[in-house]
């Protein structure tokens, strides 16, 4: 998941303190009663460190009431290598694993997943997917289940 709609950034306030705005938790909370019918809770939630994603995964936590508690991982902060996250995804042995970050990485770490080629995916703010494995998470193993987009929510 792309993390929810944030503040935009203005003097004083850096982009790794930007925080949801209420139409951001509110897209998340409508998101949900629809994702919730796929994935009710999740084994793992692994955020990126700033702010507006982990305000999104702790939605998506007591939303889903959902037990563990929030992995954060640099990985998931933009600029990084979000492959990186494989290894981790495979050691947690979970069904379902929630990761919330941030965009291009998130779009392009599912194109990763589904494609060998590079598919183009629009992740808006608050956008989610679900992709399946049969067996170990690997590039271009994954079937995508769903992308929603919150601008279907309009």
């Amino acid at each position: 998941m792309r993390h929810g709609e944030a503040e935009n950034i203005k003097a004083g306030l850096s982009d790794s303190e930007r925080q949801l705005t209420a139409t951001g938790i509110s897209n998340i909370e409508k998101m949900f009663h629809i994702f919730n019918k796929s994935i009710s809770q999740f084994d793992f939630l692994l955020s990126s460190p700033l702010i507006r994603a982990v305000q999104t995964t702790q939605q998506v936590k007591i939303l889903s009431q959902s037990i563990p508690e929030i992995l954060i991982e640099n990985v998931l902060k933009s600029g990084e290598d979000i492959r990186e996250i494989i290894p981790l995804l495979n050691a947690l042995k979970g069904r379902n694993i929630f990761i919330c970050g941030h965009e291009p990485e998130i779009s392009r770490f599912c194109s990763l997943l589904i494609s060998k080629n590079y598919s183009s995916l629009l992740f808006k703010p608050g956008a989610f997917a679900k992709i399946s494995f049969e067996g170990k998470v690997r590039e271009a193993a994954g079937t995508l289940q769903f992308l929603f987009n919150p601008m279907l929510l309009k």
